[in-house]
């Protein structure tokens, strides 16, 4: 073999190197790009595909536009709130102050919230499984207990309860009709929508609500609209705007994985063209020694081929330049997105 012919294979060996690091890093950048840039804004639309548009359980096309009204910016007390809202058609419930049980022996036990259903939400409203009359019995208001003393309080008994002292005591007879086990209406819309919630530890009675009762939210069941209620320092919206925006968000979280998915990827190029850029550069500048010692180039070739292959690793360098870009540029919009969501 002779010396032209060890250049050669010299020269086409690194030139298999070079053509092989590169085909790397660009298949590599392709697929993430191909991600972002594409996969990325459908993944919205391949997500609207598979969620099942569910309404809220509870939701009701017959209250569909009637108002769900939050008052935590105003003053929530009962009394306070009839002088700015009309509560006789206020659905919902009042908590007023906690108790705690007589069966319980130890003094620092658990204590149990006491609050009212109010008459339109009885009366108007599917009683779903707390059966209260109608109209008020005699001598004792009906009531459901907390899940917990089951053992204690005994359907169809009647007890006596008793909340605070003096002109805030709220005391009472209450005749158990069952235990708050299931969930009952509750109509929340802050930042998170719900019909239904919760009460395992409520004492639920019907009875008048007490003048310093505290309203969280309730369903206004009226002709006035959001824009009505907002006006009075509530927070609104219809019980259909609920279920419109409950479902939404449904499709948000889908589109939100996707979103993370696609970002955590393009995160991963991007760290692969950082680390794997000091060995490009270092890749050039050893070629330019190799072909230098090897008599593969003589007098200016060498410059001139520093030059190039120089130039040719700061394409990577514009590369890496360009894709931390491209990344802060993702990450905006999609902050931006979350926020408006």
């Amino acid at each position: 073999i002779t010396d032209n012919e060890v250049g050669d294979m010299n020269k086409l060996k690194i030139l298999k190197i070079s053509i092989s690091s590169t085909a790397l890093l660009s298949i590599v950048i392709l697929i993430a790009m191909s991600f972002t840039l594409v996969v990325f804004p459908l993944s919205y639309y391949q997500s609207l595909a598979k969620v099942n548009f569910e309404d809220m359980i509870g939701y009701d096309d017959s209250i569909a536009d009637y108002c769900a009204v939050n008052f935590y910016a105003t003053n929530n007390h009962y009394e306070e709130l009839c002088k700015t809202f009309d509560m006789n058609s206020f659905a919902g419930i009042a908590n007023y102050g906690f108790v705690q049980s007589e069966f319980d022996k130890d003094p620092d036990g658990a204590y149990y919230r006491v609050s009212f259903v109010s008459e339109k939400m009885v009366n108007d409203l599917p009683p779903l499984d707390y059966k209260f009359s109608k109209t008020k019995p005699k001598g004792y208001r009906e009531a459901y207990a907390p899940v917990k003393l089951k053992e204690d309080y005994k359907i169809g008994k009647i007890y006596d309860i008793s909340v605070y002292e003096g002109v805030y005591q709220y005391k009472q007879k209450i005749k158990i009709l069952g235990y708050c086990e299931t969930e009952y209406y509750d109509f929340i819309c802050g930042w998170t929508y719900t019909l239904l919630g919760h009460y395992d530890n409520n004492f639920l009675i019907y009875d008048d609500i007490p003048p310093l009762a505290n309203i969280e939210s309730g369903l206004m069941m009226d002709d006035n609209t959001p824009e009505y209620y907002n006006s009075l320092g509530g927070r609104a919206f219809t019980i259909g705007q609920m279920n419109t925006n409950y479902k939404t968000a449904e499709v948000n979280d889908i589109f939100l994985c996707w979103c993370i998915c696609a970002l955590v990827l393009f995160v991963l190029v991007v760290l692969f063209q950082l680390i794997t850029l000091p060995v490009e550069l270092n890749a050039s500048r050893r070629a330019v020694v190799l072909l230098d010692q090897n008599g593969i180039l003589q007098g200016e070739e060498v410059s001139q081929t520093r030059k190039v292959l120089g130039a040719a690793a700061l394409t990577y360098v514009a590369a890496a330049a360009s894709s931390i870009l491209q990344l802060l540029r993702l990450v905006i919009l999609f902050g931006g997105r979350r926020d408006r969501d």
